[in-house]
């Protein structure tokens, strides 16, 4: 390795961002930090998608080269799970003399490591069969032919057969490995037919749905219904109740993953690796809550529990240390917070050291510890809205950045914005590759637009797209750990970016490749129009000056350069994805109809409108499903405005406004109702709303005349207070206020 030349790191393909991929790469990063070696993950999509709008992700995969890395880690469950072996080996070639390792699939000739799900699986059915004796069973499968669902699904059906049982069809559900859509299963199930004891789903993301649908449907869980999952994935360890599920030492088998690999490059016999999982029996199959409670408090502490709990029996035993300690608990969970930390995992530890420390103590401490422990948990509660405050900050400023990136119309300040949002996702290093040309293919060229956090500055010359980042700055490819996620718009690959792979328990690849993609797309559409329109100037001025005389071709080229000009106008104006007049028409329309009534006394009324909820619909239904929720809300709103001039527009995210000049507080009242009525008729499904099965909006409608005394902001102060007020009553709710 030459100065010029990075350390080769290791390529790791994966189809999407979410916690079982995230906790594998984990592993395979705290491996290949022991060995000194970068990794660089490339997140496009499974092979052979369904979904055309991700097709084009997959381009990204030509870019790993023989020339930038060691070997291949493929985490082929999930990512190849439509195609054959045949197929799947095919994809593969490309990648010879690599060694590559497979984790989760078995493939021919390709070392891989492997979870025993099956006897996983014959862990739970002995059971839920022989321990808990159920014998109606209800089965949430997968995706069909993926072969972790399959073969777990097997199992299940034979540990039936074995009991004398048959897998009743109707009870054989497809979730898809999706809350929501496992939801809508079990849901439109137990409508119909309650005739089963326990629900037995292939993963634990899907339980979730499950618990919530039955939930929906009158049924309890565990006491009418027993729920199972299968991972044990760290999101639902601590669900309500606790979940029995089959633990996959998911981290564990990163590393195995990354060891392999480093063990092949050193000459090693290829080899599987074959893990045992582990059966973790909780509440939600039925056990008795007491028998919970034992288990729970015999489960071993960690390091970090050990000392919480010896500084817990200190306090006890000496009560002038309470109020130093509580101090410290309370900044020890300002810190975890900051760093994005399950608070499900801290209730379920005091739990556990509340009973450890218990046992060590004498009776007359237990009432001490008690009031210690009550005292703990309030300061975790008030850090929990404390967290859910700073979320709502951040969601806020991520509407507001995003906006601003939409706005941009020229590159300086699009780069300014999309530093500024990057920034915003605490991603760390990160880097924007633009392609020289934008088309269906990757272009052979590209250059960099933007480096943050990059040992050297920013160099964008031109450089080979194979090459992944320019000489000057390829030296970054072989330092820490990077993911590459693709900027494509349908048909059109922009570039990618480059940012450290998140190590937290939670983070959406998705949100930011999708906005810096539309934003670049944006930015290409301006530019086209701005383009066009200097294009007809030209053509005007040339045709000017060599038929000064033709009036009308003259004539006819001018009309041509207005239209090019109304239509660059009318998108400043408009909200690209619902039509409606943008937060900047809005406005200025505000302050002209503000002037205009105060001069004739006249009132004037604001509706601010918020969708419930819209960010579980958008975690549940994805993002383009989201879009489409938008520009339905859009539409009631619409429709719901009759006079000429009354103006609805999108004033940021899943907020909307209605402008009413001369409508008094009655009035305005009726239209929010009407606004609600034609939300009703649309029948948006929103299977995550705490209110209703469809989508819903809140909104807060304030009234006032100008009197000279008074301003535009007021009213729209009015409106939002009345809007807070409406979502803190429990959301689908319309606050008003009479005028002033």
């Amino acid at each position: 390795m030459t100065p010029d030349q990075p350390q080769k790191s290791v390529a790791i393909i994966i189809d999407y961002l979410y916690t079982y991929q995230l906790t594998l790469l984990s592993g395979i990063r705290k491996a290949l930090d022991e060995a000194g070696l970068p990794s660089m993950v490339y997140s496009g999509r499974e092979l052979d998608t369904a979904l055309p709008e991700f097709r084009k992700a997959n381009d990204l995969y030509a870019l790993i080269s023989p020339e930038l890395h060691r070997g291949v880690i493929v985490l082929s469950s999930n990512f190849g799970y439509r195609v054959s072996d045949e197929v799947f080996l095919s994809f593969l070639k490309r990648f010879v003399p690599l060694p590559i390792v497979s984790v989760g699939r078995s493939l021919p000739g390709i070392p891989s490591v492997l979870v025993n799900g099956k006897a996983g699986m014959q862990q739970m059915m002995d059971h839920l069969l022989h321990s808990r004796r159920f014998r109606r069973f209800a089965l949430v499968r997968g995706i069909p032919g993926n072969a972790d669902s399959d073969q777990r699904e097997q199992v299940f059906r034979d540990a039936l057969h074995a009991q004398g049982l048959t897998a009743d069809p109707e009870l054989l559900l497809t979730g898809r490995f999706v809350s929501a859509h496992a939801h809508q299963e079990i849901l439109r199930l137990a409508r119909h037919r309650r005739d089963f004891d326990v629900v037995v789903s292939v993963n634990d993301e899907m339980t979730d749905g499950i618990v919530q649908g039955l939930r929906d449907a009158g049924l309890r869980v565990p006491e009418d219904v027993a729920v199972v999952g299968f991972d044990d994935s760290d999101p639902f360890r601590h669900a309500l109740p606790p979940l029995t599920t089959v633990r996959q030492p998911l981290h564990e088998q990163g590393a195995m993953a990354a060891q392999l690999l480093l063990d092949l490059e050193r000459g090693a016999n290829p080899h599987d690796v074959l893990i045992d999982p582990q059966l973790i029996v909780r509440e939600s199959c039925g056990m008795p809550q007491d028998a919970t409670s034992v288990a729970q408090s015999q489960v071993p502490l960690s390091a970090e529990e050990e000392q919480l709990a010896q500084a817990f029996q200190k306090v006890v035993l000496s009560p002038e240390q309470r109020t130093g300690f509580l101090l410290n608990w309370r900044e020890g969970l300002l810190r975890t917070l900051s760093e994005d930390e399950d608070f499900r995992r801290w209730r379920s530890a005091l739990q556990r050291i509340s009973a450890t420390v218990q046992r060590a103590l004498p009776a007359d401490s237990h009432g001490a510890l008690q009031a210690l422990t009550v005292s703990a948990y309030e300061l975790l509660y008030d850090a929990l809205q404390t967290s859910y405050v700073r979320r709502r900050i951040c969601e806020l400023a991520h509407t507001a950045m995003t906006a601003q990136m939409y706005l941009a119309s020229d590159e300086r300040r699009f780069r300014e914005e999309v530093g500024r949002y990057l920034s915003h996702l605490n991603v760390g290093r990160c880097i924007l590759v633009l392609y020289d040309s934008y088309g269906p293919d990757i272009a052979p060229r590209a250059r960099v637009v933007l480096a943050e956090q990059t040992q050297v500055p920013v160099d964008e010359q031109l450089f080979p797209t194979s090459r992944l980042l320019p000489d000057s700055m390829i030296g970054e490819l072989g330092r820490g750990h990077l993911l590459m996620s693709p900027l494509f718009v349908k048909e059109v690959h922009y570039g990618y970016l480059l940012y450290d792979q998140p190590s937290k328990a939670y983070f959406d690849e998705e949100t930011p490749r999708h906005t810096v993609s539309r934003a670049i797309w944006q930015l290409e559409q301006v530019r086209a129009l701005r383009e066009h329109s200097d294009h007809l100037e030209q053509q005007v001025r040339a045709r000017t000056r060599q038929l000064e005389d033709q009036i009308l071709e003259r004539t006819k080229a001018e009309h041509a350069l207005r239209e090019a000009h109304e239509e660059l106008q009318r998108t400043a104006v408009l909200d690209g994805l619902t039509q409606l007049y943008n937060r900047a028409a809005f406005d200025q329309y505000l302050q002209h109809i503000w002037e205009e009534c105060r001069i004739l006394q006249r009132p004037v009324s604001v509706l601010l409108c918020d969708v419930d909820y819209f960010k579980r619909y958008n975690d549940h239904y994805g993002h383009l499903q989201g879009d489409q929720c938008l520009r339905e809300v859009a539409a009631a709103l619409s429709r719901s405005v009759r006079d000429r001039s009354d103006f609805a527009a999108r004033y940021g995210g899943e907020e909307f406004v209605v402008l009413l000049p001369g409508t008094d507080a009655p009035g305005a009242r009726r239209v929010a109702e009407r606004v609600n009525d034609e939300l009703a008729l649309c029948a948006i499904a929103h299977a995550r709303s705490d209110v209703s099965a469809f989508v819903t909006i809140s909104v807060g409608v304030a009234t006032l005349t100008p009197d000279g005394e008074n301003t535009a902001q007021d009213v729209l102060a009015q409106a939002d207070a009345l809007l807070y007020q409406a979502k803190q009553s429990g959301r689908r709710q319309i606050m008003t206020t009479t005028e002033k």
